[in-house]
């Protein structure tokens, strides 16, 4: 079989079977969410993954300003015009009281697929770094 007619039969294969192969990798890492999540975290304290990260970071800055800008642009479009000063107060006395460990997060996402929020101090909050990650642009679920 040629190189050609075997990334053909692969791809064929891949499409056939996505569905499964997706649900059991779900249902693996749900079995095993603790152990991977133990492993990750202790491999992101390693100095070669720091190197690494540090070098996709020099390689990919023109995606990571974008990216940046993007969020900024968010964040002012979400941001109404009739915010007071005293707001405007609260919301850096907000970011500036954030404990070390804890992100400052929108309860209401700038950007989520259910409903957009604002910037706004009473849409602020403090979170554990962690559940903000696993959060992302998602409503919390009560």
């Amino acid at each position: 079989m040629s190189s050609e007619a075997k990334k053909r039969a692969d791809r064929a294969y891949y499409y056939r079977n996505r569905e499964r192969k997706q649900a059991e990798a779900r249902a693996r890492y749900h079995a095993n969410r603790e152990a991977i999540l133990a492993q990750k975290s202790e491999y992101m304290t390693t100095p070669e993954y720091k190197e690494r990260r540090a070098q996709w970071e020099a390689e990919n800055m023109p995606r990571l300003a974008a990216i940046a800008a993007a969020k900024r642009a968010r964040r002012k479009k979400a941001t109404p015009q009739w915010l007071t000063d005293e707001h405007k107060a609260e919301m850096l006395e907000i970011y500036e009281t954030c404990p070390r460990g804890y992100h400052v997060d929108h309860i209401v996402p700038l950007a989520a697929k259910e409903a957009c929020g604002l910037h706004v101090p009473w849409n602020l909050q403090h979170l554990p770094a962690a559940e903000n990650q696993r959060k992302k642009n998602r409503l919390e679920e009560d």
